[in-house]
């Protein structure tokens, strides 16, 4: 069992929804390559207003299925609006994916777009996603801002 972790660009709104608890999944196109046994943490680039890493989550059970799947795992398949959502946006995919979110926790600090160039001069935000490496500077600067926010006050955890 190995642990991963990867910075994922999401969108403001979706980022806000997942913080505060009320969106249990996130749904992708492409998801990480993982082992079974394999747990995944999710630190999340929120993409559009804040363009800042905001939070993270834990990747509970992780979806690659077929759209029928998949509307059922998530509990939408009765869901008018959302059966249309989900076949636009997978219209042109077999498999689908997506990762169910647990223990969403808000940054109290979040690491901005200038931060981060700061430590990492040639930092591009991810179209979807890039697996941050255990060590990396980008590692250890997400790693700094949680022990500064964990001196100063308990980061909010859903």
């Amino acid at each position: 069992m190995s642990e991963k972790k990867i910075l994922m660009s999401i969108k403001t709104k979706y980022a806000d929804k997942i913080l505060d608890g009320s969106k249990k999944w996130e749904f992708r196109k492409s998801i990480p390559k993982l082992e079974h046994s394999d747990t995944l943490d999710v630190v999340i680039y929120s993409s559009q207003e804040d363009k800042a890493i905001v939070g993270e989550f834990r990747a509970g059970r992780i979806a690659r299925c077929s759209l029928e799947e998949l509307m059922s795992i998530t509990g939408y398949e009765d869901d008018p609006d959302a059966v249309s959502w989900f076949m636009a946006y997978y219209a042109t995919r077999s498999l689908c994916s997506a990762l169910e979110v647990t223990s969403p926790i808000k940054y109290n600090s979040p690491i901005s777009l200038l931060d981060i160039r700061g430590r990492l001069h040639d930092f591009r935000p991810p179209q979807s996603f890039l697996y941050i490496t255990p060590g990396s500077d980008l590692d250890n600067l997400i790693s700094e801002r949680k022990a500064e926010d964990n001196a100063t006050d308990t980061p909010e955890r859903m």
